[in-house]
């Protein structure tokens, strides 16, 4: 439990820094879920194959970290950390290591969880690919999700305000977006885009400070 919370802070943190909070909350959604599935597949298969003395239980929310853990080290690869006693790490490496050591090593002890594990690490994976042909699936599961709270919030209560001055008022038409706002938000994303792909291949180190700034402001509105 302290070795999820612990992963989750700082691959979260790196993923939600430069991703932004819908996505991160939307993939630690799906990975959890991813997780589950895999597990039941696993039991149904082992029950299937006459193995009927399953005794494998599925506790806590390590598939989700895990999600989030491969996504992060694959979408950053070359961003680095410092690490005791190793010093200054890539990201891909870390993460790499943290899914043999939690995952592959040693199968007879929490059989329930390490099945979890793979199945958030394969969700993790598949999204970055899926985000890399332009789907983001973690964005839009959120989505989904943030409608379907939406349902239970109850809505505002209608006022009727008198008017002092005796004058019939009319409703404002909604403004529609200029095309000055639309242009301003696809150079937002084309800027966004490249400042990624330049931490793909040569790490956040090397971003200038207007870069960096960019980005932290951009997390901040999301």
């Amino acid at each position: 439990m302290v070795f999820n919370m612990y992963m989750l802070y700082w691959f979260g943190r790196i993923f939600n820094d430069f991703m932004g909070e819908k996505r991160l909350a939307g993939l630690y959604f799906l990975g959890g879920i991813a997780g589950g599935v895999a597990y039941l597949l696993v039991y149904n298969l082992l029950f299937l194959a006459g193995e009927t003395d399953v005794n494998v239980i599925l506790v806590g929310s390590s598939a989700a970290v895990m999600a989030i853990t491969i996504a992060a080290g694959l979408r950053f690869p070359d961003y680095t950390i410092n690490l005791m006693f190793f010093g200054t790490v890539r990201l891909k490496y870390v993460a790499l290591v943290i899914f043999i050591l939690s995952t592959v090593l040693d199968f007879s002890s929490n059989m329930g969880g390490k099945i979890a594990h793979i199945g958030g690490a394969a969700m993790g994976y598949f999204y970055i690919k899926g985000l890399e042909k332009g789907n983001d699936y973690a964005l839009s599961f959120y989505g989904i999700y943030d409608k379907f709270l939406s349902l239970f919030k109850q809505s505002p209560k209608l006022r009727v305000v008198p008017n002092d001055h005796g004058k019939k008022t009319t409703a404002k038409a909604k403004a529609k977006p200029s095309a000055g706002a639309s242009k301003e938000k696809s150079e937002v994303q084309a800027k966004t885009d490249t400042i990624l792909d330049k931490i793909s291949k040569s790490g956040y180190e090397n971003l200038t400070k207007e870069e960096k700034d960019f980005l932290f402001k951009l997390s901040n509105k999301q």
